[in-house]
């Protein structure tokens, strides 16, 4: 009996040692491809890296499960699941300082995806998190830059309309639209309402039509009392107010500073997003009439 359990014993032993000889090969082999990985993205070949790093991330993953009190085998894991990421990020960084929008936006939304991904398998991990809102945000940036170089079209949103109904863009198709986003407790806001008033009498019988989106129920712009503010300022103006919302204003290049006002031809192309500058009466009626 003694003989068995002695034999039992020492067969135990050597298994658990060749497993953890596996082990440490198979951690070996994630390492190496990650390295691997690393030095053929360093030279541009992303395609391939990406693939070494999806490798490497399964080797990890497997090493986890059999593992799961080794922190070595999370770390790595996280390392070469965010690497395409973070390498598509340091591209459309690149790209953006460069003016290259149609590239920059397309790096910004591949590294979007892959972090939006991770952030959710992961989301303690808060660099994650800030990685993917940061890519979110400048991939609308980008995008929309390429679309007004372009004078592509429109975004084509239902908003809602103040007081009640709804707002549909298309039904607008054949006629100049001037689109303002704004929000109640901007004094510069609130000045280029009455702005409008001025253009309203200008052009209401020559096929112009004003929309006013208020920003007051957008995250990052709204504060107490806001939206009931906008309601009592939309009154009084004959022109057209709804509510924007991240689903339209996002598409418009991430509105980050009101008011932002957008000319939209009559076959609803973008054609021209309005500096500070440029947001003047007598500028907008020139580009008006060049448009009727």
């Amino acid at each position: 009996m003694k003989k068995i359990l002695s034999f039992l014993f020492l067969t135990l032993f050597l298994f658990s040692f060749c497993l953890a000889d596996s082990v440490k090969d198979r951690e070996k082999e994630g390492l190496s491809l990650a390295n691997k990985a690393k030095t053929i993205a360093n030279s541009g070949s992303f395609k391939e890296a990406f693939e070494l790093y999806g490798k490497a991330a399964k080797i990890f993953r497997e090493l986890m499960g059999e593992e799961p009190d080794n922190p070595n085998h999370v770390q790595n894991y996280k390392h070469c699941v965010e690497m395409p990421g973070y390498i598509q990020l340091m591209e459309a960084i690149k790209y953006e300082k460069m003016g290259d929008s149609e590239n920059a936006a397309k790096y910004f939304k591949a590294a979007m995806e892959i972090y939006g991904k991770i952030s959710k398998e992961f989301p303690k991990q808060k660099s994650f998190e800030n990685n993917y809102k940061y890519a979110k945000h400048h991939w609308y940036v980008e995008k929309f830059k390429v679309l007004e170089k372009k004078r592509g079209k429109a975004f084509d949103f239902y908003a809602l309309k103040i007081p009640g109904g709804l707002i549909k863009l298309h039904d607008y198709r054949g006629k100049v639209i001037l689109l303002e986003f704004w929000v109640s407790w901007c004094p510069e806001s609130r000045k280029s309402l009455f702005m409008l008033d001025q253009i309203y009498k200008k052009y209401k019988d020559k096929g112009v039509i004003i929309i006013a989106l208020s920003m007051d129920k957008v995250g990052g712009y709204f504060r107490d009392g806001g939206p009931e503010k906008a309601i009592a300022l939309s009154k009084g103006h004959k022109y057209l107010f709804g509510w924007s919302a991240p689903t339209i204003s996002d598409e418009y290049g991430y509105i980050d500073a009101v008011p932002k006002v957008f000319l939209i031809d009559k076959n609803g192309n973008i054609y021209k997003r309005l500096s500070e500058k440029e947001r003047t009466e007598e500028n907008i009626s020139k580009i008006i009439e060049k448009l009727l």
